[in-house]
């Protein structure tokens, strides 16, 4: 048994409980299972993997079924979706992989990204035994390869966010150079014109984990466009990128501003979150009084079209 703390209170729970009631663990035990759970880094995930396997196929099961029917919130529920995936692709019992199909596709599927090796084995796993012929578990089977698809796709968002990081990372080695060298954003801006806009939603979820330098070579580059001085072309991020920016930085993008409010629909909340930007680089004086009135004036009537 391992040392782990975290799965020793797991498996001691369902021990003490497993002779309760079944009812038990579909409406109140899943919950403190879950609780347990929640607790979990990934580290004890890692453990659990290993564990798992060892367990007797009693507790496995009520484990199951407590992260098929249990929900806490929705960073747990990701582990449990894992966790189901990982036991759908390794267990050996084939009435409980059978079970997880039948019961926790949708729970594998509304999880995060699953490694496609795992997905990859459930497939090979599917197909071989022709569950996905048999019309009781089609439509399951379905929802594991759109797993499997929403997972590629994943990968390859943050294969190309990843990309443009790296490259901005190795612009800020050149921060003081930067507004010197022509050209020097091209590769950056090269990678951005790739863009589709799941890249640009999760690049956003991304940026809060940049560093201002980071952060401040991004606003460079999408102020200066390409080669040709071109900037993307109606680029929501852009007005985005203004509103995350620290307000030192911020300022860099505001010459360019009118290309962002041009011939495009831009959502109330993110006018409402730029026009508390101009106030706060007003009050900090940061910018002049002509230039706040000049994009108050914008918003407003952006305004008067979106919202």
């Amino acid at each position: 048994m391992t040392e782990n703390f975290q799965i020793k209170s797991l498996h001691k729970f369902i021990t003490q409980n497993k002779d309760v009631d079944s009812d038990y663990w579909y409406f109140s035990g899943n919950i403190d299972v879950i609780k347990i759970f929640k607790n979990f880094t990934n580290n004890d995930l890692i453990d659990l993997e290993k564990e798992l396997l060892n367990w007797d196929i009693e507790y496995v099961e009520i484990l199951i079924d407590c992260f098929i029917y249990g929900y806490f919130d929705e960073i747990t529920f990701n582990k449990q979706s894992y966790i189901l995936t990982y036991l759908l692709a390794n267990l050996k019992n084939e009435d409980e992989r059978l079970d997880i199909l039948e019961n926790a596709s949708d729970v594998i599927l509304k999880g995060n990204s699953k490694p496609i090796e795992l997905l990859d084995s459930i497939i090979n796993w599917i197909e071989k035994n022709k569950y996905n012929e048999i019309p009781y578990y089609h439509s399951q089977c379905l929802k594991i390869y759109e797993t499997r698809e929403k997972s590629v796709e994943n990968n390859r968002i943050v294969l190309k966010v990843n990309e443009l990081k790296n490259e901005i990372l190795s612009l800020t080695k050149s921060m003081q150079a930067f507004d010197e060298i022509d050209g020097i954003q091209d590769n950056a801006i090269s990678i951005l014109k790739t863009f589709n806009n799941s890249d640009f939603q999760y690049l956003k979820l991304d940026l809060p984990l940049w560093s201002n330098d980071e952060l401040e070579i991004l606003a460079k580059v999408f102020s200066r466009g390409d080669i040709n001085g071109n900037l993307l072309d109606d680029n929501y991020f852009f007005g985005y990128l203004f509103v995350l920016l620290p307000i030192s930085i911020s300022i860099i993008l505001l010459d360019d501003m009118f290309y962002f409010f041009e011939n495009q629909e831009i959502d109330c909340g993110l006018l409402h979150q730029m026009k508390n930007k101009l106030n706060e680089l007003i009050a900090k004086r940061y910018i002049e009084r002509n230039t706040y009135e000049y994009w108050t004036k914008e918003i407003n009537e952006k305004q008067k079209t979106c919202c």
